[in-house]
């Protein structure tokens, strides 16, 4: 096929295309690609073994299709690969613990798994992710399927704008800033942000639990209603993160400075 010989292609979107057959082995040829969406088709067969040669993937969505069999080991070879999607298929051997160590999400709700040998590595700090990924689409106002420079992800996008320190309204959702035309309720989505942010850190032994993240939040809405918040006066919310992450390199991130 013509497309697996793009191979400066980042991104390729076939959603709801009601697409039949098999996903090509030659994919493996798109040596660039960052973003593969092939999801809501009829494709059947198995995950092919070339998608671990795409060292730059980031993100994988082949749910709702009739792919069976088995996922590969060789996926591990997705050495930047963080989103993986493959739910309502018919997917039915075990999931391999040799997979990215880069992965964040992975759903494969609505197959016929009957073990789940990944099952230890499903845990709190996984929620915890997901939950910062989702507070901070809510809070920016932009889907991961938006383009983003070079082919990073909403979370790169927004951890590169506070590292080049832009005005945070720049990355707020400008529907929710002239929603909410309040200098405090600005100050509560930034800092909510801050928290979301230490939710998604590479290392999961980083990010803080959930029981955390709710008390942290909790405590900037009460906040807002103090004396000390009118003249300016802010407690420190920050969570510490122990270690820089893997995406930047530099310590704990935070939007206030």
């Amino acid at each position: 096929m013509k497309i697996y010989g793009m191979r400066n292609l980042t991104a390729l979107v076939l959603t709801s295309n009601n697409l039949s057959g098999f996903l090509h082995p030659e994919i493996g040829n798109l040596e660039n690609l960052s973003y593969l969406e092939i999801n809501e088709n009829k494709l059947s067969g198995d995950i092919p073994e070339e998608l671990g040669k795409l060292k730059k993937l980031y993100f994988l969505d082949l749910s709702e299709n009739h792919i069976g069999g088995s996922i590969s080991p060789m996926l591990s070879g997705c050495s930047s690969l963080e989103y993986f999607n493959a739910r309502m298929n018919v997917i039915t051997c075990p999931i391999p613990n040799e997979l990215p160590r880069s992965l964040q999400l992975l759903d494969i709700s609505s197959n016929k798994v009957e073990e789940i040998g990944l099952m230890p590595r499903i845990t709190e700090k996984r929620d915890v992710y997901s939950f910062g990924v989702l507070a901070i689409e809510s809070l920016t106002g932009k889907h991961p399927l938006n383009n983003f420079p070079e082919g990073s992800s909403l979370v790169q996008w927004v951890e590169d704008q506070i590292r080049r320190n832009v005005d945070p309204t720049q990355i707020l959702d400008e529907n929710l800033i002239e929603l909410f035309d309040d200098p405090r309720i600005l100050l509560e989505m930034q800092e909510t942000l801050n928290v979301s942010l230490c939710c998604v850190s590479i290392r999961a032994e980083d990010r803080p639990t959930m029981k955390d993240v709710v008390a942290k939040l909790m405590l900037i809405r009460r906040a807002n209603n103090t004396s000390e918040e009118a003249e300016g006066l802010t407690p420190d919310l920050s969570i510490p993160s122990p270690s820089a992450t893997d995406h930047n390199e530099t310590p704990s991130r935070s939007l206030l400075g």
